[in-house]
């Protein structure tokens, strides 16, 4: 049986939500870049972000953790910029 995932966490601190965001960002920029999920790992995407690797696990277990976190947010963000837009009947 598999095993339950870890919930990623939320920072309470505007530093912690800062360095957050950061990772979640470079994570986004080798993606886009790569062109590819293949490449992806927590260790790149800290030493990418120059943050140490224990930083990133704090908020993310796994890299399947952030990409939940990055599906969630782009699917927030095209929700919301659906919302705004006029549809002509």
């Amino acid at each position: 049986m598999a095993e339950p995932k870890k919930a990623t966490r939320e920072p309470s601190r505007e530093k912690g939500r800062a360095r957050r965001e950061l990772l979640l960002v470079t994570a986004k920029d080798i993606i886009l870049e790569d062109r590819s999920l293949d490449g992806l790992t927590l260790q790149t995407i800290a030493k990418r972000a120059g943050v140490p690797r224990v930083s990133l696990y704090y908020f993310f277990p796994s890299v399947e953790a952030l990409m939940e976190t990055l599906y969630s947010e782009a699917l927030l963000q095209m929700t919301n910029e659906l919302a705004q837009t006029p549809f002509d009947s």
